[in-house]
Formats: C-alpha cells, sequence, structure tokens
C-alpha cells in the first residue's frame, strides 16, 4: 500500500473512532461533502489539509502519520458476524484477544486451562473467522489491527455493556494504581465538544503505551482497563422530580 494510502486509511479509521462523518471534515475544509469525499478516493490531500483535519481530530499531524505506519491495510473493526461468534464462544474470544495482546500458544497453554491440541483447534477457527494466519510453528499473523473499535450497538458492546463494566464498576478502586473520578455538572456545547477532544488524546495516550510495552517482556506486563465515559445526562432519579417531567 502506497504511503498516501495507508494516510487517507489512518484518517478514515480515526474519523471512524470518533463518529467523525465527511460532512464533518467539509465544514472543518470548508468544503462540499461532495469535495471531500473525492479527496478521500484520491488521495489527493494537500499539508494544510490534512493538518486542519488533524485539529478536528484533536490530534498533532505527527500522530496521524504515525497512525498510517501503525497495522497499514488492517481492518480496525470486525464485521457484526464475527462479534457475534466470539461473544457466544467465550474460549474462542478468550484466545483471540490474548493474541492481541502479544501472547503466543505457548504462553496460552501454560497459563490457561487450554491444551496444545484444543490450541491448535482454536487457532485454526480464528483463521477460519479472518481473524488471525495460523502460520507454520503455530505461528500467529493478525489479520486484523491490534486497536480494534467496537460497533456502537454489535454483540461486542452490549458484552461490554453487560458484563464487563457491570464487573469492572463493582471493585472499591482502592489500589495503589487505581482511580475512580466521578464528576457532574452543567457545561456549554462548546465546552462538550473540548472534553472529547482531551478525551480522546487520553485514549491515544493509552494506545501509544500498549504499543510501546509491547516490547517489553509478557511477564512485566498486567491486564489494565481504561473507562472514560462522558456524556450529556440527567440521573433519572432526579429527573423524576423535575417539573416538566409532570406531563410526559
Amino acid at each position: 500500500m502506497a504511503q498516501s494510502e495507508q494516510i487517507v486509511a489512518a484518517t478514515k479509521r480515526a474519523l471512524r473512532r470518533q463518529g467523525l462523518t465527511y460532512a464533518d471534515v467539509a465544514h472543518s475544509l470548508g468544503l462540499s461533502e461532495a469535495s471531500v469525499k473525492r479527496l478521500f478516493a484520491r488521495g489527493g490531500f494537500s499539508l494544510e489539509r490534512l493538518e486542519a483535519i488533524a485539529d478536528l481530530l484533536g490530534c498533532e499531524l505527527s500522530e496521524l502519520m504515525k497512525a498510517a505506519d501503525t497495522d497499514a491495510g488492517l481492518p480496525d473493526r470486525l464485521s457484526h458476524d464475527q462479534e457475534a461468534y466470539l461473544v457466544e464462544r467465550p474460549k474462542l474470544f478468550l484466545t483471540f484477544y490474548l493474541l492481541l495482546n502479544g501472547y503466543d500458544l505457548p504462553r496460552i497453554t501454560r497459563e490457561y486451562r487450554i491444551d496444545h491440541p484444543e490450541g491448535i483447534l482454536l487457532l485454526r477457527e480464528l483463521e477460519r473467522l479472518d481473524l488471525i494466519e495460523h502460520q507454520p510453528g503455530d505461528e500467529v499473523r493478525l489479520r486484523v489491527a491490534r486497536e480494534l473499535s467496537w460497533r456502537r450497538d454489535g454483540p461486542i458492546r452490549r458484552f461490554i455493556d453487560d458484563r464487563v463494566l457491570r464487573e469492572f464498576l463493582g471493585a472499591e478502586f482502592n489500589g495503589n494504581h487505581d482511580a475512580f473520578h466521578f464528576r457532574s455538572g452543567l457545561v456549554s456545547a462548546a465546552a462538550l465538544g473540548q472534553l472529547q477532544a482531551h478525551i480522546d488524546r487520553v485514549v491515544r495516550r493509552f494506545n501509544e503505551q500498549l504499543r510501546h510495552d509491547a516490547s517489553t517482556a509478557l511477564d512485566e506486563r498486567q491486564g489494565c482497563s481504561l473507562l472514560i465515559a462522558l456524556r450529556p445526562w440527567r440521573f433519572s432519579l432526579f429527573e423524576d422530580y423535575r417539573r416538566d417531567s409532570e406531563s410526559s
């Protein structure tokens, strides 16, 4: 894939992660949506326009260029069917998660109740799903990007909402490296946009750290989860006392 194509692909992935559309880009660049679609199709972005898109994404142009070299050409989202298949098969989902995080088959069989024959079957199943390439010597090459974006209304997102978040938020968050902050207040629409940009930077920093630590021995790494949530919201219990709720 040519470098210009990699930059376009990385830009599309970044826009999709943030829920931004061609219309948003068009507004930012002062162009029509049709013109922006043509630019993405042809890859004909000037440096100035790429900088403007980076500003829209809340990142530096250098970050966008770096993203173009990471998982170049690999899909960063699974299909609905792929997600559903994984969710219905926890052991397969676990194996895929471990492979995304740098495990190999010997390590998986050593640390989890998966023997070698079963591990081979799981790898073959993941290969059939087009998620990995099972190579000689039980080596694995990913066919998807390590930093995946789950579908907003997809099976994995529902699994996270129903199972993962409930367990994650059920902790006391009193460990040395734990952090839990919940704040509420009234903010303007402009402030919401600025806060979203700051959150995007934190998420990118988390992903950068994962890439950096990928070269660190697995024994020196541990599982870590980051949850940042922001949305205009009213607590239902309080909302029941709102005067305008009487007519609803």
